[in-house]
């Protein structure tokens, strides 16, 4: 009897630990695989070999555009759990995604744990059209953030008004070539007014044209002046940007599926300082990009592989 006795004592001693011990720890299961995954990513940043270019060499953290982790989604798309990973694979940051409704996508909070701090959540308060009307805390992951937003409710005492930003049109000119030009005035709350161009193909309903002017009680902040153009299938070719910076040139190239498999950025700025970087991307038989190569001022940066895992549900 008595070593019955002492056997209960060790036993509800050794539950009433393991209580008080789980009671400070982190509830790991949430950042297991969740059962609705259909689909792993795994991303991996590598720099250029220095024997090669072209050829990986070895794996780093700090790509702030694709930087190391997994993914799992579900059969909507929708992030179930990411983890960014170390080079040799190990966690450094966890994010769990939970939705009120998954089919379109509505989160309803993101956890996020960095070991060994304590966990993170952002709970979204929607209003009755879905749209996002309060985030309860910011969350900074390392290719994205939630930012917080506080809710206004107004009170029976006092009902805040809120002022939007307005879009004037003041005129409406064709042009040669079926074309037409829009001038605008648009007035923002923070006494930022904005006088600008726009002028679209009204065959496709393009826009090709778009120049502007932002003012700051009657101070010039901002002068820009941008024009577009166009594969056949209507995708953007190249855009130039011309601002109180200098000249920015952007193109893209297609292949004949349509993927974005080459992208160029270079800048001829007014302090002479130019830059340029490009992207140059390959798919996989379902469409999604598996290599991504950078290349900056005419050196590889970065070489990023992407693998992808489809669980049968």
């Amino acid at each position: 009897m008595k070593n019955f006795k002492l056997f209960c004592t060790v036993a509800l001693l050794a539950a009433f630990t393991a209580l008080v011990a789980g009671c400070g720890k982190v509830n790991m299961k949430q950042f297991k695989q969740p059962k609705e995954t259909v689909k792993i990513i795994t991303t991996t940043s590598f720099r250029p070999s220095a024997e090669n270019p072209a050829e990986c060499g070895e794996p780093y953290d700090d790509n702030d555009l694709y930087p190391n982790k997994t993914e799992y989604l579900d059969s909507y798309g929708n992030p179930m759990l990411e983890t960014w990973n170390h080079p040799a694979g190990e966690p450094y940051i966890y994010a769990r995604y939970y939705y009120s409704n998954r089919t379109y996508g509505q989160l309803e909070k993101v956890v996020k744990y960095q070991p060994p701090m304590k966990p993170q959540t952002a709970r979204f308060t929607r209003d009755e059209t879905g749209a996002v009307i309060g985030v309860s805390e910011t969350l900074v992951l390392p290719d994205k953030f939630f930012e917080k937003k506080e809710i206004e409710r107004p009170t029976l005492k006092e009902e805040k008004t809120v002022t939007e930003t307005k879009e004037t049109v003041e005129e409406k000119t064709p042009l040669e070539e079926n074309q037409v030009q829009i001038d605008y005035k648009t007035t923002r709350t923070d006494s930022v007014v904005e006088l600008g161009t726009k002028v679209y193909d009204q065959n496709t309903g393009k826009l090709t044209q778009h120049s502007g002017i932002e003012y700051d009680k009657a101070e010039v902040v901002y002068a820009f002046g941008k024009t577009y153009e166009y594969t056949p299938d209507g995708k953007v070719k190249r855009i130039v940007n011309r601002d109180n910076t200098g000249t920015g040139f952007y193109t893209w190239e297609y292949d004949d599926h349509g993927n974005w498999v080459d992208y160029k950025y270079w800048k001829e700025p007014d302090d002479g300082k130019a830059y340029s970087q490009s992207k140059a991307y390959e798919y996989n038989e379902n469409g999604e990009w598996t290599r991504c190569v950078t290349t900056t001022n005419g050196e590889v940066e970065a070489i990023v592989l992407r693998t992808f895992e489809y669980l049968d549900k």
